[in-house]
């Protein structure tokens, strides 16, 4: 099963073919002498941080999915609702939102308690998730 937006299984075949192969093998080894480390995205498994708390994403992003962002925050326990609503508790928000962000902005006008609109940059720092592939500089032996 592939689960990385619009990669089929072939070209995850591909690709995993691929970094089994002797060049891709190489060129890691080569990283290593020059004294760089490849540093992977983290994101912390079984955190439940975000139980009780209840979400809601619309608009695109450029470093996410949507279907990725929802993964991540059922992971940590939050929940996904499918509308605005006064129970929302965060509404993520992207490019092109459109009516489900009018209507958190109004709803936050009317309610004592109010709907957090976080922007991708804030959904990155609240989620304490990081998709950029580092090369970093370590001591070399």
């Amino acid at each position: 099963m592939v689960n990385i937006d619009g990669i089929g299984e072939k070209v995850a075949e591909q690709f995993y073919s691929y970094l089994k192969s002797p060049l891709a093998q190489q060129i890691f080894c080569d990283f290593l002498e020059l004294g760089l480390q490849l540093k992977f995205p983290q994101i912390a498994e079984n955190s439940q941080k975000l139980t009780g708390k209840t979400f809601l994403i619309t608009g695109s992003f450029e470093k996410f999915s949507r279907n990725e962002l929802k993964q991540i925050i059922e992971k940590q326990g939050g929940k996904i609702l499918s509308a605005v609503s006064k129970n929302l508790n965060y509404l993520l928000v992207g490019a092109k939102a459109g009516s489900k962000l009018k209507k958190a902005e109004e709803l936050n006008n009317k309610l004592d308690q109010k709907i957090n609109i976080l922007d991708e940059n804030k959904v990155i720092d609240f989620l304490e998730i990081s998709r950029d592939f580092e090369l970093s500089q370590v001591e070399t032996r």
